[in-house]
């Protein structure tokens, strides 16, 4: 086996003795001396430090935020950084066409908007204005503006095609002072290797836990899981969908776009596409965040989790997952295997929002997730009705879903208000008070019963023409 290393603007790179704990983000400035990846944010907010990172399985490149990759979680991958697109001699079309047409000023962050633009029309000859803004909400730009960054966008005058990567190399454990990265290939060797070891970390995308302060005095044994084929993978059976562990949301956004369009909406507003390229559902599950943006829509469509434990599989409601503010039911080496999501029935309307102090790149501070089944008289036969934000848990409110059971639509309106303000108490934290969640929770409930008395009801302040 060759000595671990990354394919860094073609070139092979060895790695074996840098530090895999340091930022990809720090190896490319400090060690590499491409300083063309800026650090802005280091959380992964502003596109700055965006590189182009090979899928594990290989295809066609993807934007990834190099602050929240650590070295050893990329050996073995391909990476770009705005350098191995074009230089000062021989731009790019995208690198010319911000130029010419002024979609650069100060150019801090022009790098980031080449690197997310190139990955866009290597995706999409022909992208709609739509695809342009979803490439572009990963990245920030104080002095530019949008308006000329995407008008020189439309304008670039040249293709756009880069070649397809090889599937990410097998490689070494990597060993530092600081952690140890391992690399399993299999189920049944992550869970031997958390067994055996102090101080595990199951990692795939790692774009919530490497934001995480995590003492350098700990020494971390990271247990990367997204080399292993089983949780890569992506399966229609048994009308339902089965969603492997290490599956990005990028990957799985086809799949929601057509069977779960409302899901599809929380997907693209979860994160970035840096962001989606990396993150998977199993991590958003297993943060166990109240403000998750996934656990109530899976909650809402009766979804479950395959669960590798004490050498068996076992599975388990979403809903049950759960236990206390960033508390879960999983024993510490126990790993979410597949996320199990069962196609809802024709006459189930599901509907998904959420509620944030931004539209794009932000927490919720309130969403919801429904799935409701009505006659053709209008009334509510069942329904699943979950909510996050509203408590130290993803919360399912099945007095609200009692109380409709049996009503029509169009005269459940105050009965509906009541029961949701008398079953609520909201804690009151930055993001808003308790009062204003559970204002903002009945007006979810309003506008869910009102999408479902009227399907062509535009509700979307965001597409008003």
């Amino acid at each position: 086996m060759k000595k671990n290393h990354i394919i860094l603007n073609d070139n092979e790179i060895d790695i074996s003795k840098s530090d895999p704990n340091s930022s990809l983000l720090d190896w490319i400035r400090l060690e590499k001396q491409l300083h063309g990846t800026k650090e802005g944010c280091s959380e992964g907010d502003c596109g700055a430090c965006s590189i182009l990172l090979s899928p594990v399985n290989g295809g066609k490149l993807r934007p990834a935020n190099s602050c929240l990759l650590k070295l050893g979680q990329v050996v073995g991958s391909s990476v770009y950084t705005v350098e191995g697109l074009g230089s000062k001699k021989l731009p790019s079309p995208i690198q010319k066409s911000l130029t010419k047409y002024g979609g650069s000023q100060c150019g801090f962050c022009t790098p980031g908007f080449v690197i997310a633009i190139t990955s866009l029309l290597n995706h999409k000859e022909k992208p709609t204005e739509m695809d342009i803004h979803d490439a572009l909400a990963g990245n920030l730009c104080r002095c530019t503006g949008y308006r000329p960054i995407v008008e020189a966008i439309e304008k670039i005058d040249g293709d756009i095609h880069l070649p397809e990567c090889s599937k990410w190399s097998k490689c070494m454990n990597s060993i530092s002072e600081t952690a140890s990265f391992f690399y399993p290939a299999s189920v049944e060797e992550a869970y031997e290797l958390s067994y055996k070891n102090d101080n595990t970390f199951y990692l795939s995308g790692g774009t919530d836990l490497n934001l995480s302060e995590i003492s350098p005095s700990m020494r971390p044994n990271y247990i990367l899981l997204n080399r292993i084929p089983s949780l890569n993978k992506i399966q229609e059976k048994n009308n339902e969908i089965h969603i492997g562990a290490s599956v990005t949301l990028e990957d799985t956004l086809p799949y929601f776009v057509k069977f779960f369009p409302p899901f599809a909406e929380i997907i693209r507003r979860f994160g970035s596409s840096q962001i989606r390229s990396q993150a998977t559902i199993a991590g958003n599950l297993c943060t166990a965040s109240p403000i998750g943006d996934t656990a109530p829509s899976l909650m809402a469509l009766g979804a479950s989790v395959e669960i590798f434990s004490n050498k068996k599989f076992k599975y388990l409601a979403v809903e049950d997952l759960f236990t206390d503010y960033r508390k879960t039911v999983l024993n510490p080496n126990d790993i979410i295997t597949s996320i199990i999501i069962p196609l809802p029935e024709k006459e189930k309307f599901y509907y998904a929002w959420k509620v944030s102090k931004r539209h794009d790149q932000d927490i919720s501070t309130t969403s919801i997730g429904a799935l409701v089944n009505i006659n053709k008289n209008k009334v509510i036969q069942s329904c699943r009705i979950c909510f996050g934000g509203l408590s130290a848990t993803p919360l399912r409110n099945r007095k609200l879903e009692d109380t409709l059971i049996g009503k029509d639509i169009n005269f459940a309106m105050d009965e509906a208000e009541r029961v949701t303000k008398k079953t609520i108490k909201p804690l009151s934290d930055l993001r808003g008070s308790s009062d204003y969640r559970a204002d903002l929770a009945v007006g979810l409930v309003k506008r869910l019963l009102l999408s479902l008395s009227n399907q062509k009801l535009n509700l979307e302040v965001t597409r008003v023409q």
